[in-house]
């Protein structure tokens, strides 16, 4: 019979993940690409925040979780197999997504509503918001692509 706490830890993982890599789908090849400049983007983006930063959380917790009972597990940075190399690659990775992500939270989007706002009131002209938005959008197809070989990586972790 399997532990119950490490199916939790697994079951917990999987579902963070497809949250979060999820929306990340969604935002880079649907709401993006369809909602230029609309307020939808605002909108989804403020319900999906909240969930995506608990699914990180769910992430970190039950992947460390995971590490530690994991027989390939030597210590912290320790390289000494493949299984170590993919995960210290994997986390890498995510790390990298958390800083784009954070960017995007922290001064992307607030930039973007505030260029929204004075173009709203014929403050602002020119190219702000369209600039902005592009870069949200690249910002999200980067994760996206991140995400994509954090999910390889986790295969090549899985199979050795």
């Amino acid at each position: 019979m399997p532990d119950l706490l490490i199916v939790i830890s697994y079951f917990l993982h999987l579902i963070a993940t497809v949250i979060w890599l999820g929306g990340m789908v969604m935002n880079a090849l649907v709401i993006y690409p369809r909602f230029k400049g609309d307020a939808v983007i605002g909108d989804m983006n403020r319900r999906y925040q909240p969930i995506a930063m608990i699914a990180m959380a769910a992430l970190w917790f039950s992947g460390l979780n995971q590490m530690a009972i994991n027989p390939n597990y030597k210590g912290f940075i320790t390289i000494s197999n493949v299984w170590s190399l993919a995960i210290l690659s994997k986390h890498i990775f995510v790390i990298v997504m958390m800083a784009a992500s954070a960017y995007s939270l922290w001064v992307v989007a607030p930039e973007l509503k505030r260029s929204s706002l004075l173009q709203a009131k014929g403050k602002l002209n020119g190219d702000g918001v369209t600039v902005l938005l592009a870069r949200e959008a690249r910002l999200n197809q980067f994760n996206l692509i991140c995400g994509i070989i954090v999910l390889f990586l986790t295969a090549v972790a899985r199979s050795t």
